[in-house]
């Protein structure tokens, strides 16, 4: 959820830190937006994403299992 208009930008690490995917890269409007991942390309394993949106930024952990 944004709570204002901003620049957001949402991408995808492998485990070693090196950058897989850039899922967004743009300003979004305040409100709830829904992101898709395309993982078709990647290897069945753990990724992290970074969300940096404002002032605001955190990495979470996601898991890729084919």
């Amino acid at each position: 959820m944004i709570a204002i208009s901003s620049e957001v930008k949402i991408v995808v690490y492998d485990v070693m830190g090196g950058k897989v995917q850039t899922l967004v890269n743009k300003k979004l409007k305040p409100g709830g937006h829904l992101v898709s991942c395309d993982g078709s390309s990647l290897d069945s394993g753990v990724y992290f994403y970074k969300i940096f949106a404002s002032n605001y930024s955190v990495i979470k952990k996601m898991m890729l299992k084919k």
